[in-house]
């Protein structure tokens, strides 16, 4: 079985743990927060009905196309960071964002 495929199933196992499912996998294109923020509303993404993952989070801000996101629309979200000194930085960084959940740990 290929690495990649190892890995879908890793993380949809985790998931599954804890009571949740992968409905929808879908990968989100490197571009900027502000490209990435337009193409969301233009779209009409519901994203409050959404969950956002996030592996390798860093702080939330550099070079994060996410954070804008998550700040403007709120979505459900879980931000992985493995770095314990980044992680601290991302959990100050969403510490007012109830529907965002900080996960130091590795992938």
């Amino acid at each position: 079985m290929a690495m990649k495929q190892l890995a879908r199933n890793f993380v949809k196992a985790c998931f599954q743990k804890v009571g949740l499912d992968v409905l929808k996998e879908e990968r989100v294109p490197r571009t900027s927060g502000h490209d990435l923020l337009i193409a969301v509303h233009a779209l009409g993404i519901c994203l409050s009905d959404a969950m956002i993952v996030q592996i390798g989070a860093n702080n939330g801000t550099h070079h994060d196309p996410l954070h804008q996101i998550l700040m403007a629309y709120q979505p459900r979200a879980i931000l992985i960071e493995p770095v314990p000194e980044t992680f601290d930085e991302l959990k100050r960084c969403y510490e007012s964002s109830p529907r965002v959940v900080c996960v130091n740990c590795a992938i």
